[in-house]
């Protein structure tokens, strides 16, 4: 009796330890199932370089069984299969991994049959069991070939900068640093820089200095880089290469990688969209001015007729001297009056051209013969510079002649004292361009944007309609009138006709 009890014990704990056999057994098999499933080569080495195992993926490579390998080192078995490794090189991690304790990724290229392969060197150190042996787990991770996938980055850069310049909206992106990082060819448009010639540079460059609170957007969003679409459509100053000035509407979106903050602005330029507003808002304004200075220059025409004629009549009758002298101021006066109205006629008048073919230049040197046989030409200088070749385009010579003779007269009233008046003509692409710049006074902002205005005028005398027909003559040629001036330096005007 006294002996069943250990031996039952003993059967017990045989039956126990069976079990907890069995169990690792399927431990066991299973975590061999799962590495042998691993598509990457795998190794399992001490710290003196003995392989302890492999997976079927890294046999399958080699070429060769698992009782071939087991026991070996590992950079004989490598130079065995044509990798050639030596232990401690560059590269070989393990060495390191054991030391630092730590993951090691080391990228490999190699030759092999004409082609290259890159790969990663994956080394993990790990631990087992109550005594802590250290082992390393060894991953060969492949890339691919280095010519196909060279060939897939082109194809994706190619497509990427494709879809880039394809777009009419200018596309930057910063770093954190304010630098530029990209720059799409709708940006050289707009701006007027090449990309080699701001990539690298301040975004500083492109906002005018006294609009150096636009950084602001940014700055705030370092504050809380958690908000991931910062501004949309928000309008801006920017500055193009040659200092002009641009309303711009603008989007920035953020995107952090694993060591760079990118914002990437997409800029749209609303020069030409303001154009066209402020010009549509001054058709409304002539056309509405037009209806009242029409009805008024018919109730004016007859009163101011009847007050001529009968004060050049007073004038024949009337031999008293101080009585005639009233009466020549009277007639002068209404000639004044008469003249302002059919001034006025022309402006409500629908502009209707007579259209033959002319040269600019020639319509040019018409205009600049008349203003030189004027007694008050002898205190300025025309300075010409026209195209060399014809510029022949379909338009109403006489009325064109109007507009630069009007510019030209005030160019003239700009410099009481004489000067300087420069006419060039500049064929483009399907446009004309005419200059006409002089050194004189200049005019006010405040002022500028209003001088095609009917009856804005800056001078003592003057209808302040010259300038008004001027526009409307122009635009009924399809073509366009601007100005650009600065108080103390003079203004230009340049007149864009189309080819036809």
């Amino acid at each position: 009796m006294e002996t069943k009890e250990p031996i039952e014990d003993l059967h017990q704990r045989i039956q126990e330890l069976e079990a907890e056999l069995n169990k690792a057994k399927k431990k066991e098999e299973l975590f061999l199932s799962i590495l042998n499933s691993i598509p990457e080569e795998i190794l399992f080495i001490d710290p003196e370089y003995n392989i302890l195992d492999a997976n079927k993926a890294f046999l399958d490579s080699v070429g060769l069984d698992k009782k071939d390998i087991i026991g070996s080192k590992c950079y004989e078995i490598f130079s065995k299969i044509g990798r050639p490794c030596q232990k401690g090189s560059e590269s070989c991690p393990l060495n390191l991994a054991i030391t630092s304790k730590r993951k090691v990724e080391i990228p490999i290229s190699e030759k092999a049959l004409g082609s290259v392969n890159e790969y990663l060197k994956i080394a993990y150190p790990i631990t087992i069991g109550p005594s802590m042996s250290s082992y390393i787990l060894e991953i060969r991770r492949e890339f691919g070939s280095i010519p196909t996938l060279i060939k897939a980055l082109r194809y994706s850069e190619q497509k990427f900068y494709s879809i880039l310049n394809s777009v009419s909206e200018a596309i930057i992106s910063i770093n954190q640093d304010h630098e530029i990082i990209l720059f799409n060819q709708a940006a050289e448009k707009i701006f007027g820089y090449k990309s080699r010639e701001v990539l690298g540079h301040d975004l500083s460059m492109l906002i005018p200095p006294q609009y150096g609170d636009h950084y602001r957007h940014i700055r705030k969003f370092f504050e809380k880089p958690e908000s991931k679409a910062i501004f949309r459509d928000i309008t801006v100053t920017a500055l193009r290469k040659g200092g002009q000035e641009f309303p711009a509407q603008i989007g920035i979106s953020y995107l952090q990688t694993e060591d760079e903050h990118i914002f990437t602005a997409i800029i749209r330029d609303l020069s030409d969209k303001l154009d066209l507003e402020k010009r549509l808002l001054q058709n409304e304004r002539f056309t509405a001015i037009g209806k009242t200075v029409a009805h008024v220059v018919h109730e004016l025409k007859t009163p101011l007729m009847i007050i001529g004629g009968l004060s050049q009549q007073l004038l024949r009758t009337i031999p008293d001297s101080s009585t005639q002298k009233k009466l020549d101021i009277i007639c002068e006066e209404v000639a004044r009056l008469e003249r302002l109205l059919m001034d006025l006629g022309d402006f409500t008048k629908e502009q209707t051209l007579v259209l033959r073919r002319a040269d600019i230049n020639d319509l040019i040197h018409d205009v600049i013969g008349m203003m030189i046989a004027l007694p008050s030409s002898q205190r300025y200088h025309f300075v010409t510079k026209l195209c060399k070749s014809d510029v022949v385009i379909q338009c109403d010579p006489d009325k064109l002649k109007q507009v630069l003779i009007n510019i030209v007269v005030n160019a003239m009233e700009a410099m009481e004292e004489g000067g300087e008046i420069e006419i060039f003509s500049k064929k483009l692409s399907d446009h004309v361009e005419i200059t006409i710049r002089d050194h004189g006074i200049g005019i006010k902002e405040e002022d500028l944007s209003n001088i095609f205005e009917p009856f804005y005028t800056t001078r003592k005398r003057g209808t302040g309609l010259g300038l008004s027909i001027s526009y409307k003559i122009v635009q009924a040629h399809c073509g366009e009138l601007k100005a650009q001036s600065k108080v103390g330096e003079g203004t230009t005007f340049t007149i864009l006709l189309p080819i036809r």
